[in-house]
C-alpha cells in the first residue's frame, strides 16, 4: 500500500482522537512523531529478529515515573510509517494496525508494561 507522510500523519492524528476524552489531559506535551522506518541499529538492540520489523516505540518516562524539571527528555511515541503500509491491505486495515500501534504506545506511557498488554491482546 501507498500512502503520503501527511495523509499518514492525519491517520494517526485521528488514531490518537479515539483515545478516551478521560485520559487526553494526560497526553498533554506528549509528542507524537511519524518516521519512515527504526534504524537498524535501534532493531539490533531491541533483540528484534531481522524478519520482523516494529510498527511504534514509546521512549520516557512512564507517567508514574515523571520527574517534572529533571532536565530528561520529554516522552514521545514514534509511529513507523513504511511497515504500517507494508502490513495494511487496504485504508481500512492500516487505520486498524496505526490505532492499535498507538494505544499500545499510550499504554506504556501510562506505565503498561508488554506482558499486560499481551493479555490484553494489543501486543
Amino acid at each position: 500500500m501507498q500512502m503520503t507522510r501527511r495523509r499518514f500523519e492525519h491517520v494517526v492524528v485521528r488514531a490518537l482522537a479515539l483515545i478516551p476524552e478521560a485520559f487526553q489531559p494526560y497526553l498533554e506535551g506528549l509528542q507524537v512523531v511519524v518516521e519512515d522506518e527504526p534504524s537498524l541499529e535501534l532493531l539490533e538492540a531491541m533483540g528484534i529478529p531481522a524478519d520482523e520489523t516494529l510498527l511504534g516505540l514509546f521512549s520516557g518516562p512512564a507517567l508514574d515515573e515523571e520527574i517534572p524539571g529533571s532536565g530528561e527528555l520529554p516522552a514521545r511515541i514514534t509511529v513507523y510509517r513504511l511497515p504500517h503500509l507494508e502490513e495494511a491491505d487496504n485504508i481500512l486495515d492500516l487505520e486498524r494496525e496505526v490505532a492499535r500501534t498507538v494505544l499500545h504506545e499510550v499504554a506504556h506511557r501510562f506505565g503498561i508494561g508488554e506482558d499486560r498488554l499481551r493479555d490484553l491482546g494489543l501486543d
